[in-house]
């Protein structure tokens, strides 16, 4: 279980060619789940994430803003961008399951190329509460968004009898332009890299049920 994390509430960049997580409840955390493989060859790489819930900004009583000054004004206040699961990345390069040495923060940062033939798999996952674009004090709120350093290759995502529960449409996914900072010689020379430009989530017997209980 995982709750109101700064970054992610589980993440990881292990060297491996499969990796299950299943059972998983993660409640209103600012990067949700990072789930990332890292490996020296192109053989199929595998990311399963099965049987688990994920949650948005869900009770009154757990505002980020808990004095009711709205923005980012409040001496108590945390009031940053969220999203529910990031999205997963296979790289070249990463650290050995049970590393016994310190990772270099964030743990999801993309520090080397993405490889290829690989794929993410979600299946019996259940979102919750997503129930506006915005958390109470104003910031964005996503069920799904991208890593910020996923530059080269988002692996395709399949998701298998997921269902959303009180999840807005506006909220369900955020896809950010390839930032002109991606434009440089060593990574993608005179363009920015693509890799927001080419994510494709596809969905099969899902159910999406809205607050007033059309499905």
């Amino acid at each position: 279980m995982a709750y109101k994390n700064d970054q992610a509430g589980i993440g990881f960049m292990t060297k491996s060619d499969k990796v299950i997580i299943s059972n998983i409840v993660s409640v209103d955390n600012t990067l949700g789940l990072s789930l990332n493989l890292a490996t020296e060859t192109n053989t199929e790489k595998i990311v399963l994430l099965q049987d688990s819930h994920i949650f948005g900004e869900t009770s009154d009583l757990a505002k980020d803003c808990p004095d009711g000054s709205g923005g980012n004004t409040g001496a108590d206040c945390y009031c940053v961008d969220k999203i529910g699961h990031m999205s997963i990345l296979v790289l070249q390069g990463g650290k050995d399951p049970h590393n016994p040495s310190a990772s270099k923060r964030p743990v999801y940062k993309a520090k080397t190329y993405a490889t290829w033939n690989n794929k993410a798999v979600i299946e019996n996952v259940n979102f919750h509460n997503f129930k506006s674009e915005n958390t109470a004090c104003g910031a964005g709120q996503f069920v799904f968004g991208m890593n910020r350093f996923g530059s080269d290759l988002i692996p395709m995502h399949w998701f298998y009898d997921v269902k959303f529960t009180n999840v807005k449409y506006d909220a369900l996914i955020n896809i950010f332009d390839p930032p002109a900072g991606w434009a440089n010689i060593d990574d993608c020379g005179e363009w920015p890299c693509t890799a927001p430009s080419n994510v494709v989530y596809t969905f099969y017997d899902s159910l999406w049920q809205v607050t007033d209980g059309t499905t």
